[in-house]
């Protein structure tokens, strides 16, 4: 601020006349003694001279050190100028002089640290595991031939588009039905067979809506609760130190489909057939597994030339279980530099320094068990069929002919799991809207660069398609050891951004009741919301290669871009 020179030498004229003591206007007496009222003796008063003339104080311009003026046993805190000075209090932490305007200012700060502790509830949403299919993909096309046939355009017996027959694209055996294909994408989706006893070849199910293969679609975000603790102080000038740490709840999801238990009792295949096959159900679910099985096998359906692609899927029409997860947690120490501007009554702004880490543990698992069945079925227009059309009102999707066995029931089982380590700096601003005490809002954005540590294993055992490798091939995969496990870790740098938006306020003072209770009225009731994109994440769903026996799935990662948003609200206490 500025201050009138003639207000400051009066100021410091007061301030004199206050410490001073009496004084003598003219010259001291030099003789005699001194009394009391009474009569009796009294000892000098000080700054009188004795009988001897000889004053009794130092001389007004010693050359002594000032510290030897002090009288004996005076505090050393009580030191000369500048360490205490007679225009202010002796606190101050800085005294600064600036430009603005034109104008010069002063400005003197007091020495000021306010710590603070606060404890906040989180709601947090994690993103969901996105689009992936559950399995292999398309089966590659020729890029000359485009063989395979492509997809069948299915007529339902009316409206056809070109003559000739099914052959043994038809379960059961070859029906009349045109042969118009189409080829909608690079590949062909990769369709369950069958192999009753009348059928000389396993027949494709061709019609994807019957065994459907999903995609993890099927989850939506991971939603869970947490807890957030932070620590901290800031001084004067604004600088400040800030440690948080929170962590999240492990929250999962589950699709399903069918059950392999009921009333308590595993289903066997003499339960399944003493009663028909009516558990089975043609919609639980299918997974194509990439067998490497030439296409050639395929006989007049397939291009002989092309042998790159997965043949075949396997159903699972006793249950389908796919279950997902997610856990978090993470923690940072910030700290904040002096403000930015010179003006802070408005806008406060000051540069923000943090080295983060943060936890992200992800897995899948699949169980799916299969009757070991072929079998014809109700699937589109009420009668008997395995495919080749659309499905209509009344289908049931469960077997109505006899149950051929091809191989005993049996399930699949497939783990993956990732853990991904992130730490690293990142540099940012806050800004803060006015000095209330009562009520403030800021918010903070962070931009780094994390180094990325993570690791991937995936274990399981029976990953493959059954019919085709055994009745083809010869190769039963249920006769033998079909467990894999495959792991791998990788070291990389990750982007992150996090931006977050808080408002704070002492409103708890003001309720009725609470603000009987001192640690609450005390209390800041808080909220903010915080979100954090992090590129180049992997996650289970986007890190397998999905072969199938007689080959074992490996670990494949293709880095994703993963976001969290964290909703927080709780008391802050500042002392």
């Amino acid at each position: 601020m500025r201050t009138h020179r003639w207000l400051k030498a009066l100021a410091c004229g007061l301030c004199l006349g206050a410490a001073v003591d009496n004084a003598c206007a003219q010259a001291p007496w030099g003789g005699g003694e001194w009394v009391n009222a009474d009569g009796s003796p009294a000892a000098a008063p000080p700054g009188a001279q004795t009988a001897g003339g000889a004053p009794a104080y130092q001389p007004v311009y010693s050359q002594t050190d000032p510290n030897a003026m002090y009288p004996p046993q005076t505090p050393g805190g009580f030191s000369p100028w500048p360490a205490v000075s007679p225009y202010g209090m002796g606190n101050y932490a800085t005294d600064s002089h600036y430009n603005h305007g034109g104008t010069w200012f002063r400005q003197v700060l007091n020495k000021r640290r306010d710590y603070y502790f606060s404890i906040d509830a989180l709601s947090i949403i994690g993103g969901a595991p996105g689009t992936a299919r559950i399995g292999a993909g398309t089966q590659s096309l020729d890029p000359n031939t485009r063989g395979l046939d492509g997809y069948p355009v299915p007529t339902y017996g009316v409206g056809a588009v070109g003559g000739g027959t099914g052959g043994n694209n038809q379960q059961g055996g070859a029906t009349t039905e045109p042969t118009s294909r189409v080829f909608i994408d690079r590949g062909v989706i990769p369709f369950p067979f069958m192999q009753q006893t009348s059928d000389v070849t396993p027949v494709a199910i061709i019609d994807s809506s019957l065994f459907p293969l999903r995609n993890f679609n099927l989850f939506g975000d991971f939603r869970t609760a947490g807890a957030q603790l932070n620590w901290g102080f800031f001084d004067e000038s604004g600088f400040g130190v800030k440690a948080t740490g929170w962590w999240g709840l492990e929250e999962d999801q589950t699709f399903q489909r069918g059950r392999d238990v009921i009333n308590g009792i595993p289903l066997t295949q003499d339960i399944i057939v003493n009663q028909a096959g009516r558990m089975l159900f043609t919609k639980n679910g299918a997974v194509a597994w990439d067998t490497g099985i030439p296409t050639s096998v395929l006989g007049s359906t397939t291009d002989p030339g092309n042998d790159g692609g997965v043949v075949g899927a396997q159903k699972y029409d006793v249950m389908y279980r796919m279950n997902v997860t997610s856990e978090f947690g993470g923690g940072d120490l910030q700290m904040y530099l002096s403000d930015l501007l010179t003006d802070q009554y408005a806008v406060r702004v000051r540069p923000v320094y943090s080295a983060k880490y943060m936890y992200l543990g992800e897995s899948f698992q699949f169980r799916g068990v299969d009757s070991g069945m072929s079998y014809g079925f109700d699937g589109d227009d009420g009668g008997t069929t395995g495919g080749g059309g659309g499905t209509q009102t009344g289908s049931t999707f469960r077997p109505d002919t006899a149950l051929t066995i091809n191989s005993d029931l049996f399930e699949s089982r497939f783990n993956a799991y990732t853990y991904t380590h992130l730490a690293g700096p990142t540099a940012g601003l806050r800004f803060d809207l006015g000095h209330s005490q009562n009520f403030n809002i800021w918010g903070q954005a962070n931009f780094g660069l994390m180094a990325n540590y993570e690791q991937i294993r995936i274990s399981g055992f029976n990953a493959g398609e059954n019919v085709l490798t055994q009745f083809i091939l010869g190769n039963n995969m249920l006769t033998g050891d079909s467990s894999f496990y495959d792991r791998a870790s990788h070291a990389h740098v990750s982007p992150l951004f996090e931006g977050s938006i808080n408002a704070e306020s002492k409103i708890l003072g003001e309720i009725p009741v609470i603000k009987e209770v001192p640690l609450l009225a005390a209390a800041k009731f808080k909220v903010g919301f915080t979100q954090t994109v992090v590129g180049n994440v992997a996650r289970p769903w986007n890190s397998v290669k999905w072969y199938g026996f007689p080959k074992e799935p490996k670990v494949s990662i293709d880095y994703q871009t993963w976001f969290l948003q964290r909703f927080n609200f709780g008391l802050e206490w500042n002392y």
